[in-house]
């Protein structure tokens, strides 16, 4: 290549990066809206799989269903509301944590006492997420 040629490559490169890289940035995610929350989201994890349904009412259902032996269902029922600010749902104190990431939690039937706090992301073409991949995360249906 000549040096001019060279030049040129170089320059249309940096232009290519400099468009590029707020996608790059970003990790192809956008906030989500408060009404974009509520529905039914599922969770899938070793031994069992959860339902939670956001109601727009500010009313949730949670269903754990335990695959496991004799396929036990527990079923909590409480309030939550989305902090747009931080972008996270918090649940009120009957919210079941079932799952620890790795295996199903002692005693979990006993609603979580406190406040239960969850990020929400939405990535690209991807469902509505609420939780975190090292514990249990729940996708939009």
């Amino acid at each position: 290549m000549t040096n001019s040629a060279n030049r040129r490559f170089v320059r249309v490169l940096r232009i290519a990066f400099a468009f590029s890289l707020p996608a790059i940035i970003s990790g192809c995610s956008r906030s989500v809206g408060s009404g974009e929350v509520p529905g039914t989201y599922v969770a899938k994890y070793r031994g069992g799989s959860e339902k939670l349904i956001l109601l727009a009412n500010g009313r949730f259902t949670q269903e754990v269903l335990l695959e496991e032996g004799d396929r036990k269902k527990f079923t909590a029922r409480g309030g939550w509301s989305f902090d747009a600010r931080t972008h996270d749902v918090v649940f009120d104190d009957n919210f079941l944590i079932a799952f620890d990431g790795q295996r199903l939690k002692q005693n979990f039937e006993s609603p979580q006492k406190g406040v239960t706090v969850l990020p929400v992301e939405h990535l690209g073409p991807r469902p509505i997420t609420i939780g975190v991949d090292e514990g249990v995360l729940y996708r939009k249906k």
